[in-house]
């Protein structure tokens, strides 16, 4: 029984002195560069991730995909919002990453793969056009009749709430009746 006791004891110090010298302030001083969630992509701008594992990168999609067809595609938004709405609209750049995930759903349901690329692009342009405006015309009308509609309707007064419980306000004298 004694020998147990000793390796008990043996056991807790090898844990002990381990625990005494760590250097735990260096435990998490290192520094590490903030995590990308997209990746880096490449010089055209195109992200590598958008069509990985559903097709493959070709001449179509990395034209489509481009920083120069974003851009060019913001620019068409802002045109045919601003048109569309008789002036009465003006926007600015929209979310990258939503009209990314418009373009890619365009791309895959209508890109052809044509030898004429330019033409192509085109066409999905067109479709992103047709698809996107409407969206954010109805969003602008929402948004603009939600704030009306507040300043409008300004939130009435309500008074604080009353306690109704009768708990504890009764007073009788059955007691006192049946002693008398």
């Amino acid at each position: 029984m004694a020998s147990l006791n000793n390796f008990d004891n043996a056991n807790s110090s090898l844990t002990n002195n381990f625990m005494e010298q760590r250097d735990n302030e260096n435990l998490f001083s290192e520094h590490y560069n903030d995590f990308s969630i997209y990746g880096q992509g490449n010089k055209d701008g195109i992200m590598p991730d958008i069509l990985k594992g559903v097709v493959e990168l070709n001449p179509l999609s990395k034209y489509f995909f481009s920083t120069k067809n974003i851009n060019h595609l913001q620019y068409l938004l802002m045109r045919e919002v601003a048109r569309l709405s008789q002036n009465k609209y003006k926007i600015g750049k929209q979310n990258e990453n939503e009209l990314m995930i418009i373009m890619r759903s365009i791309y895959l349901q209508y890109s052809k793969n044509t030898t004429n690329v330019e033409k192509q692009v085109i066409e999905l342009n067109r479709t992103v056009i047709h698809e996107t405006v409407p969206r954010i015309i109805s969003g602008i009308e929402n948004y603009l009749s939600y704030m009306r509609d507040q300043g409008s309707n300004p939130v009435p007064e309500i008074d604080r709430a009353q306690n109704v419980n009768i708990t504890g306000t009764k007073t009788s004298n059955k007691y006192e009746s049946m002693f008398i």
